[in-house]
Order: C-alpha cells, then sequence, then structure tokens
C-alpha cells in the first residue's frame, strides 16, 4: 500500500514538473515560431513515451532470474 502511494505521488509530480517544463520551452519563441517549438514539445513527449514503453515491455518479457546453485531438473 505504501509503494502505491509513492509511486502515484512520483507519476504526478513528474506529470506536474512536465507542464512547467512545457511553458518554459515556449516563452521567448517568436509569434511566428511558436507551431515550430510546439511540434518539437509534442514529437519529444511522443518519442519519451514510446521508448519508456519499450524499455518496460523489455524488462516485463525477461525471464526471472534464478538464484545461484538452484537446478531445473527435477
Amino acid at each position: 500500500m505504501r509503494l502505491t502511494v509513492v509511486f502515484g505521488a512520483i507519476t504526478a509530480t513528474v506529470g506536474m514538473a512536465l507542464i512547467f517544463l512545457s511553458l518554459a520551452a515556449g516563452t521567448g519563441v517568436p509569434a511566428d515560431r511558436q507551431g515550430i517549438a510546439s511540434g518539437s514539445i509534442n514529437v519529444s513527449r511522443v518519442t519519451g513515451g514510446a521508448l519508456g514503453l519499450s524499455v518496460i515491455a523489455v524488462i516485463a518479457a525477461s525471464p526471472p532470474r534464478r538464484p545461484t546453485g538452484t537446478s531445473t531438473q527435477a
């Protein structure tokens, strides 16, 4: 239960930080470049999400490790 609360708090914190990073990235960009800046932010967000998901999928699909000295034969 405690781990779930900690994980939820970390996830919410990262999510809120991304909002402020997006605002900071768009600040100071000339009006004629706002579309390019917005597109770059969205592409990097989607690419990061796909990369993170693929890493999690590889970890989840990997076989569990057995302690040394154990045998698989019956």
